[in-house]
């Protein structure tokens, strides 16, 4: 079933616990994460803006912006810390599934 680029919209936090030898898996803001010294996350708004958060190296978040764009079942994340690209594998209202 193809992704629709309006489920993508909103904030993804990295539940680590989760990932797979091949997945990464992301989580709305509401799941009840188990405690952590830092989360990856990033945030989809409608207009193509990104805000990337990340634990710093030395506990202190970080928070970069950019925008982002969606083709062909892959994330475009373009920011001052670089461009990636995520493929989804499985995108639901509660859980991103991408490639690692």
């Amino acid at each position: 079933m193809p992704v629709e680029r309006s489920a993508l919209i909103g904030s993804w936090i990295r539940s680590g616990e989760e990932d797979g030898p091949e997945e990464r898996v992301y989580r709305r803001p509401d799941y009840p994460f188990p405690p952590a010294r830092g989360r990856e996350s990033f945030e989809l708004a409608e207009d193509g803006r990104l805000v990337e958060r990340g634990p710093g190296p030395t506990d202190v978040p970080t928070e970069d912006s950019g925008e982002w764009e969606f083709e062909d079942d892959s994330l475009r994340l373009r920011s001052p810390a670089g461009e990636r690209a995520l493929e989804i594998v499985s995108a639901e209202s509660d859980r991103l599934v991408v490639r690692a």
